[in-house]
């Protein structure tokens, strides 16, 4: 038999530490209030990535469908003007809900749209994410509202807004269209809607409903609405649920939706799916045989739902770009941090070359203030015993007295009677530039001949006999 065919069981998220072993989809209500981590949520309804996201996570991980409880427009009137759903006190979405809408138009939409976006990161676009579009949708058209509830015309265009919404980010999404089982004229309330509205699904909302009875809220008075009629006017298969009931408190495990008979019966009437919302431990394993017989005794009337709603789900491509996302934000992050190091390592750079050009120019002063006790920076760090080589040495007492008296040839030329300051010409050695003085002094002194005194070159003589005796 096709798998389009089969009945499908759903169950509510609770967390990642559930089995949901055996389950074809998990259920998540989207809108609340809560919190985002350690942060509130700033402007609720918020997606919350640790209760949401793991919920898409666990559902792509396991290759079942996702069901979104869209209950947008009565949390976020619950949160702006403080109302209560219409059997949790007063004031009431009964009462408030149409005015809210009439003037939260963009903010509705713009939440829709945001949650959609998210779901598509994470699923990809090409996720068939089924969208139980607001439970409750009828009490916004009652008379108990506030300036009149909402026209049927405008519910209708509504809705079409916020389906619009999200087929923007997943094409290939599954509206389903809330049940209200307490309006009995279901005919003209239904009608406008699936010939107006993109309409994949019916759905109930609120639980308690009865799997052993034609009627959907067999035990509510004044509800004669029936499975059968419901599906005859739209024609869409029935997603039921149960195990809950007012304010969202748990009703544990309904029995009555595990029993073949009460199963067949229902598939009959257009049921095409249960969700049992806290059913406990154990449940999933046990369907194992209640499929089998279901599979070949009960074919569904609706056969669209495999190829759509429940299908296997896509390759991640859009969770893969949502993790190159947040990679591509820790390297832009890492560039920041390298470029903010570079900088600091620049000016430490640049610091330490200001300070050696400080101690290099102070040290230049000291140098030229204290020419003996300065260190030549070509041999610091050498012994400073021997730096004093490097330093002018004075002559001994005898050699500085020939030198102040001119030398050996001045001497020679005085006791000649030679004039001290007469005028003498300059030597050829002194013009050159390389002075040759200890040959012509040495010969002026051996031959001993009275010539003109020359008082200038005998004192350059004298300094360079001085310089060789010194170096001897």
């Amino acid at each position: 038999m096709d798998d389009g065919c089969r009945f499908r069981f759903g169950t509510e998220y609770r967390g990642d530490d559930r089995s949901y072993e055996g389950v074809d989809y998990l259920t998540v209500w989207i809108g609340q209030s809560s919190s985002v981590g350690n942060d509130e949520c700033v402007s609720p309804p918020c997606f919350n990535p640790y209760w949401h996201g793991s919920m898409l996570n666990l559902v792509r991980k396991l290759r079942i469908s996702a069901a979104y409880y869209a209950y947008i427009i009565a949390f976020l009137a619950k949160h702006i003007d403080g109302l209560h759903d219409c059997d949790m006190g007063t004031p009431s979405l009964c009462q408030g809900g149409a005015n809210f809408i009439r003037s939260n138009l963009n903010r509705i939409l713009a939440t829709y749209d945001k949650f959609a976006n998210e779901t598509a990161v994470r699923l990809g676009r090409s996720a068939s994410v089924l969208w139980l579009i607001e439970p409750d949708w009828h009490q916004y058209h009652e008379d108990t509202q506030e300036g009149g509830g909402l026209q049927v015309a405008d519910m209708v265009r509504l809705f079409n807004e916020i389906t619009a919404r999200i087929l923007r980010h997943l094409p290939e999404a599954k509206i389903s269209f809330d049940i209200s089982p307490w309006v009995n004229n279901q005919e003209q309330w239904l009608r406008p809607f699936i010939q107006s509205c993109t309409i994949h699904y019916m759905h109930t909302s609120g639980g308690r409903t009865s799997a052993d009875s034609p009627r959907i809220r067999a035990h509510d008075g004044g509800n004669m609405v029936t499975w059968r009629q419901v599906y005859d006017i739209a024609r869409r298969g029935i997603i039921a649920d149960t195990g809950y009931g007012v304010g969202g408190l748990s009703l544990g495990l309904d029995e009555s939706w595990n029993r073949f008979d009460n199963l067949k019966a229902r598939i009959s009437d257009g049921v095409i799916a249960i969700t049992q919302a806290n059913p406990g431990a154990g449940w999933a394993g046990s369907l194992g045989s209640l499929r089998s017989e279901l599979a070949w005794q009960a074919p569904l009337r609706e056969c669209s739902w495999a190829q759509s709603v429940y299908a296997p789900a896509p390759p991640p491509h859009g969770a893969a770009a949502h993790e190159l996302h947040e990679q591509a934000g820790d390297i832009r992050n890492m560039s920041y941090y390298a470029l903010l190091a570079a900088l600091g390592i620049g000016v430490l750079i640049s610091l330490v070359c200001f300070v050696r050009r400080k101690i290099l120019a102070a040290r230049s002063r000291w140098a030229r203030l204290h020419p003996r006790s300065a260190i030549s920076p070509v041999n610091s760090g050498t012994d400073i015993s021997k730096q004093d080589e490097l330093r002018p040495k004075p002559l001994r007492h005898g050699r500085a007295q020939r030198a102040a008296s001119g030398g050996r040839g001045t001497r020679a030329g005085v006791e000649m009677g030679a004039a001290p300051h007469a005028k003498a010409k300059t030597p050829k050695a002194a013009k050159s530039g390389k002075p040759k003085p200890s040959k012509r002094c040495s010969s002026a002194t051996a031959d001993a001949k009275p010539k003109v005194p020359r008082p200038r070159p005998a004192k350059a003589c004298s300094l360079a006999v001085a310089n060789d005796a010194d170096e001897s």
